[in-house]
């Protein structure tokens, strides 16, 4: 009888299936063009790897609720993790500008004039009273090659989600972080022209 229950048992464990999980990426946003790209500035930009808060170490997506409840999604997943999705768009994006001599990717401070990195604070979805949001929000720093402080700054954004669903929140977050990467763009664009006054 023993063995029956056993055996029992077993079959019920296999027979169980858990869902496949869901992986998303950040889509494909295109950039605005910048207004003068003739005008490239004479640096080398470092684009090193972004740190991440706690909370967004793991690749499931967080949501949060305006009562500051926080989770997991169980089965909705990010490719890879927010702070590596941020620091490579980051790199393409600077590299896609026009505006410097030339961007590496990695903290390569040997053959870089600047160096860009940062922290990651909010990578999630936002659930209100009023609808779902994409939010993104990053402590940025730009460095020059010796280590000194040339620009810092919390930048970020909060996008509409079109529905109440995972699917619009990742677009969500996708709008924010696009828009938050040319913030920091412009933000080091607008240091630079000052610093060559």
């Amino acid at each position: 009888m023993a063995a029956l229950s056993a055996s029992f048992l077993v079959a019920l464990s296999c027979s169980t299936t858990i869902p496949p999980a869901d992986y998303y990426v950040l889509g494909s946003q295109q950039a605005s063009p910048r207004s003068n790209p003739a005008s490239t500035l004479p640096y080398t930009l470092s684009v090193a790897h972004f740190e991440s808060a706690e909370t967004f170490l793991r690749k499931s997506i967080v949501w949060q609720t305006d009562e500051n409840q926080l989770g997991y999604y169980s089965y909705q997943r990010w490719a890879e993790t927010p702070a590596e999705m941020f620091s490579y768009r980051l790199y393409q994006r600077a590299h896609e500008s026009g505006l410097f001599r030339q961007v590496v990717w990695g903290l390569s401070t040997g053959e870089a004039d600047l160096i860009v990195k940062g922290k990651i604070t909010s990578f999630e979805e936002l659930d209100t009273s009023e609808g779902w949001y994409g939010k993104v929000q990053v402590e940025a720093v730009l460095l020059k090659s010796d280590g000194a402080i040339l620009w810092s700054g919390l930048v970020g954004d909060t996008q509409p989600a079109a529905e109440k669903s995972v699917k619009a929140a990742v677009d969500a977050i996708t709008k924010a972080t696009e828009v938050t990467l040319t913030k920091i763009l412009s933000s080091i664009e607008q240091t630079l022209g000052k610093q060559s006054q």
